[in-house]
């Protein structure tokens, strides 16, 4: 969809502000030329810093685990999670750490890595073996 997007951009003809020109309608070149495109799922991260608003496209499996770290699960146990989704794609364990590595990285430095303030201190015993809180 980014691709289209592009291509569209970069199709469409603009005037400067002074220009007293109309803008050629290529709207309907432009659906012939790329016809309908097919709608795909993807997953979004959502930000705030310093008052803007950014959004960031994750891989699936990246969406999962922040969804599992998001839900308070053990960083082990959501990363043993989204494992168990990973591996049917991404057969080589070396890929697969240096994939998560990179998703530990990126919100490092996006500042999405913080410490969560808990009411009451969580013992690992309140945790079943796959990690939802018992």
């Amino acid at each position: 969809m980014d691709d289209l997007r592009i291509r569209v951009n970069a199709g469409s003809q603009e005037h400067g502000t002074a220009s007293n020109a109309k803008a050629k309608d290529t709207r309907r070149g432009l659906l012939r030329r790329f016809g309908l495109v097919e709608s795909e799922p993807i997953s979004l991260a959502v930000h705030r810093l310093d008052s803007l608003v950014y959004y960031r496209r994750l891989e699936a499996g990246e969406f999962h685990l922040l969804g599992e770290i998001r839900q308070g699960r053990p960083i082990a146990a959501a990363i043993e999670s989204t494992l168990e989704r990973l591996t049917t794609k991404l057969a080589d364990t070396r890929a697969i750490q240096g994939v998560i590595e990179g998703w530990f990285s990126t919100w490092a430095e996006l500042g999405w890595l913080c410490e969560y303030p808990e009411s009451e201190p969580k013992e690992q015993g309140d945790y079943d073996r796959s990690g939802k809180a018992a």
